[in-house]
């Protein structure tokens, strides 16, 4: 069942709500009394601490915070600077540059940095030298962005994790694939359609497996419920655009005049349709899950629920776990103690995700116990192409999240499953 709650543009009265109880009896699920949810929204960007947070990735780059060629010493009133880097004098130049200070006599030199060299280990070791007053890496500031769409302004959720802090470093990357596991997304959505996943190993409509996946022209994603290469919606009723709505959060073009823009302005949404009309099969939910993973998506956005307990489905998530893919998932909208089935599951890497308010308070539908919390009332996003709905949901509130984690492997490329999700949850 979908975690969501459906308002019509521009209202504010729910129209729907879904009203499935969950009572998860499997034994990955803590028993114990639900930690008090954490609001997603902090004194400082959520987003941009979460960026900013210590990734350890063996000395490469936080992108944004520091260049990676150099550091500036500042030596002390008559120590005499060396011309080269190193300890020889085939080290590459030190540039002596104007001191900051006009009255301070010493120089303040940019030093050269090997390929790799970690800038802030070199600063401090610098700093240690006879001689240096002070040593510091090389910062980066950048003109504050804001996306050009012109539904921009609507998008309050952004502005509560205060997503522009975070896009002044990165704004995204479609080498990082986000699984939209739902009931299909509008492929041709004008502020979806630049950020839709593409299977290079494939070609499309030549009727070939040509990357011996077991499936047939999948070029996009793939469709489980019906056993086809197009993972878009149903092509009747009046519920079908949740998966187009949950991808604009996460990924909706950013800066293209367009729309709305997503937690990513460039992201790989990954189209894997297995939720019909009728709902979700347990079978078709682990399959898509199992492609994912062996596709390479990061991230699988998991807004539904309310089935009972899975050993399948529960078996394919924490395969995916394995692989370093993040689960992430709406928690329910019961108001219930504990999050529902997928979200309540004990594995490392499932996140569940509780919705938060525009007054940054937990949503009186909300499920309690998620471990953290992120917009989900009156979420503008995509729905049918060239359409914008507003709904309301913890299946909203999840996607910012998968977002995030998202923007997150873009600045960190080569960081864990395990670094990323403590950065989401420090």
């Amino acid at each position: 069942m979908h975690y969501e709650r459906i308002l019509p543009a521009g209202s504010g009265d729910p129209l729907r709500y879904t009203d499935a109880r969950f009572e998860p009896t499997d034994p990955l699920f803590d028993a114990e009394e639900p930690a008090p949810v954490r609001p997603w929204r902090r004194k400082r960007s959520a987003v941009a601490a979460a960026l900013a947070a210590t990734v350890a990735c063996g000395g490469v780059d936080r992108p944004g915070i520091h260049a990676t060629d150099s550091i500036l010493v500042q030596l002390e009133a008559g120590a005499a600077p060396p011309a080269h880097a190193g300890d020889d004098s085939e080290g590459p130049p030190i540039v002596a540059l104007q001191s900051v200070a006009p009255q301070e006599e010493a120089p303040l030199l940019r030093v050269p940095l090997q390929p790799g060299t970690d800038p802030i280990a070199a600063a401090e070791e610098a700093s240690r030298r006879s001689g240096v007053a002070f040593a510091e890496p090389v910062y980066m500031y950048q003109t504050s962005k804001t996306p050009n769409d012109p539904r921009y302004k609507d998008l309050w959720g952004l502005a509560a994790i205060d997503a522009p802090g975070a896009w002044a470093r990165m704004t995204g990357d479609r080498a990082v694939a986000v699984a939209i596991v739902d009931d299909g997304v509008a492929l041709d959505h004008p502020d979806l359609k630049a950020n839709i996943w593409v299977n290079k190993q494939e070609l499309a409509g030549n009727g070939v497996d040509d990357d011996l996946d077991g499936f047939v022209d999948d070029v996009h994603g793939w469709d489980f419920v019906d056993n086809d290469p197009d993972p878009s919606p149903a092509a009747t009723g009046a519920e079908r655009w949740h998966g187009s709505h949950v991808s604009g959060t996460i990924g909706a073009t950013g800066d293209n005049r367009v729309g709305v823009t997503g937690v990513n302005w460039k992201v790989s949404l990954m189209a894997l349709r297995a939720i019909g009309p009728q709902g979700g099969r347990s079978d078709d939910l682990a399959r898509a899950i199992d492609f994912a993973a062996d596709h390479g998506a990061r991230i699988i956005n998991a807004s539904w629920g309310g089935g009972g307990a899975s050993q399948v489905l529960s078996k394919a998530i924490e395969r995916a776990g394995k692989k370093g893919v993040l689960f992430v998932a709406a928690a329910g909208n019961d108001a219930a103690a504990k999050p529902g089935y997928p979200a309540s599951l004990k594995l490392d890497n499932v996140l569940s995700v509780g919705a938060t308010t525009p007054d940054d308070l937990l949503a009186p539908f909300s499920d309690r116990g998620a471990l953290v919390a992120a917009p989900g009332v009156g979420i503008l996003s995509t729905t049918a192409p060239g359409q914008y709905e507003r709904y309301d949901g913890t299946s909203m509130a999840s996607p910012h999240v998968a977002g995030v984690a998202a923007l997150l492997w873009a600045a960190h490329p080569n960081a864990s499953l395990d670094q990323v999700r403590k950065a989401i949850l420090s």
